[in-house]
């Protein structure tokens, strides 16, 4: 064989060796890539669940007893109703059925709240009847009204009382998914 005739050789089989090397390393670079998507996606999954879990267990044992959309001086959401809505937000209706349980009035009527804010039809019979049990409860819930006011409603009152703006403004607060 000549000298040109393995010039000829290598400059034919030469691009076609670069294109197999440059296309095994986009493979590996597309196989890193949906590995670390994945791992990111499980990773984040997993801190929602921590996440999820945390404000379980905050609502069900320490939260305050105390609700309101406008409190302090500044009129803010109590942070009860911002982990209220961030459980059904995130849909995770389990929680807050399990927080019917809560020995928290505050927690009782939040969970209530939520629960009526969903389709029944992704509730089990025991959780309606409970529901319809505690919707007539007059364990007591303090609202706080601005800075200086804060008032006490039964359930019940929270629940069924049309004029009751404490209600409307909380449920509105709890659908709203903008915030």
């Amino acid at each position: 064989m000549s000298s040109n005739a393995h010039l000829s050789l290598i400059f034919k089989t030469l691009p076609e060796i670069i294109m197999s090397a440059i296309r095994n390393k986009l493979k590996a670079v597309f196989i890193v890539f949906v590995l670390t998507s994945f791992s990111l996606t499980t990773f984040a999954q997993g801190n929602k669940l921590k996440q999820h879990d945390r404000i379980y267990h905050y609502l069900l044992d320490s939260c305050e007893n105390l609700v309101g959309t406008g409190c302090g001086w500044a009129g803010i959401t109590t942070i009860n109703i911002e982990y209220t809505k961030t459980l059904l937000k995130d849909n995770r209706i389990d929680l807050l059925i399990k927080l019917l349980d809560s020995n928290i009035p505050a927690t009782k009527y939040l969970s209530i709240q939520a629960l009526l804010l969903i389709d029944k039809k992704n509730l089990d019979s025991l959780t309606k009847s409970k529901l319809d049990k505690l919707k007539k409860s007059k364990l007591s819930v303090p609202v706080c009204l601005g800075c200086a006011f804060a008032y006490s409603y039964a359930i019940d009152n929270l629940l069924n009382d049309k004029k009751n703006n404490t209600s409307k403004s909380i449920r509105k607060y709890l659908t709203d998914i903008r915030e």
